[in-house]
């Protein structure tokens, strides 16, 4: 199918998180719908640029920071004159924002937000928090519109930047595909994973990083260990690793947790645990808890702003505690160890998060 529209995107793939995950799915399914994309890349570090459909056109910046890209994507923007510019995190979307002024065009640009920004910066100074909602309230109504990953992020979005309804919308993450479910059956080397381990298997997927909370983790599977022995499995990198290697040993867990490290297929691993965990204060969606429920796995969350209330019916679906909290965090493992929803009714609560279901309201929602 030739392609009529063209959309270029101008992310950084900068490690491996979910956002890089999610706009590699994004924009293998508009490439699939005949759509034409440019991805301009500000960094180009993840190994989710392997997962990109050699379709996509790669444009790497010479200028790897969002704040010294603006000349770039300027001159981009004068020369190839795109359908629409997709910009992902706050950085990028400022930047954009200047570049469409000095390139005098009138390119259509579209904000992603994939966090609650007032709970991320509930720990930061005053003056930190001033100066980021000074600069969303001045610069983001110059956007063309801007999508929030769940209803809670773009509520919060437009509380802080007094953008209309007609704005900003929410669009769901682009998360399950038909290969991921099929990769979910793939085997797993580790022992505990085995059929015949006897003991349950708890396990986590995010950065090593102080939002996911796993030191209350730690602390709430030190409670569950301790009624009922278990193992938990802790996939990922980052900055936090020596502290919760020391927070291991200080507990006396290190033979029942191991921090796995990043790992290329997480829902195979997810698929033959007994129970995922997500330990975060702030979450913009959770996609690694839409991929857990997907491939039947049974979770427990804590309530978080924004998506996994919305993702998990207030608590209806499988239950939800307060943040921070691990006494009820490891209440409500053990309860779901003991009792669990069915596979089929976690599968029918993120039936939304298709990657194609995700492309067609971002194709809606930029007029294409």
């Amino acid at each position: 199918m030739q392609a009529t529209k063209k959309i270029a995107v101008l992310v950084s793939f900068s490690g491996q998180g979910g956002v890089e995950r999610s706009f590699a799915l994004l924009m293998n399914e508009l490439v699939a719908r005949g759509i034409a994309v440019d991805l301009l890349l500000i960094k180009r570090k993840s190994p989710h640029l392997n997962a990109l459909s050699p379709d996509i056109r790669q444009i790497p910046l010479i200028n790897q920071h969002a704040l010294t890209c603006v000349g770039e994507v300027a001159a981009y923007l004068a020369r190839e004159q795109p359908s629409a510019l997709l910009v992902a995190k706050h950085r990028a979307i400022l930047a954009s924002i200047k570049a469409k002024k000095r390139a005098k065009v009138d390119t259509p640009l579209y904000g992603v937000i994939g966090i609650n920004v007032s709970q991320s910066l509930e720990n930061r100074s005053a003056v930190q928090r001033w100066q980021w909602y000074w600069l969303m309230r001045r610069h983001y109504p110059k956007l063309t519109g801007l999508i929030g990953v769940s209803e809670g992020v773009a509520a919060d979005l437009k509380s802080i930047t007094g953008m209309t309804d007609d704005q900003v919308t929410a669009i769901k993450n682009p998360v399950t595909t038909d290969a991921m479910l099929q990769e979910a059956s793939y085997p797993v080397d580790h022992r505990w994973l085995a059929d015949d381990f006897d003991e349950p298997v708890l396990i986590t997927v995010g950065r090593l990083t102080k939002n996911k909370d796993h030191g209350m983790l730690l602390r709430a599977f030190g409670r569950i260990n301790a009624e009922r022995p278990s193992r938990l499995l802790i996939l990922g990198e980052g900055p936090e690793r020596s502290q919760l290697e020391s927070q291991i040993t200080a507990l006396q867990l290190q033979d029942r947790v191991e921090l796995a490290g990043f790992v290329d297929r997480p829902w195979a691993w997810m698929a033959k645990a007994d129970l995922f965990v997500l330990s975060s204060f702030a979450e913009g969606s959770g996609n690694v808890l839409t991929e857990a429920m997907a491939v039947g796995t049974a979770v427990v969350s804590t309530d978080c702003p924004s998506g996994p209330s919305e993702m998990l019916g207030g608590g209806k679906v499988a239950p939800l505690v307060p943040v921070g909290d691990d006494k009820a965090l490891a209440e409500a493992c053990l309860s779901v160890l003991s009792s669990a929803a069915a596979p089929e009714v976690l599968a029918r609560a993120v039936a939304p998060f298709t990657a194609a279901a995700s492309a067609e309201n971002y194709l809606k929602f930029m007029r294409l």
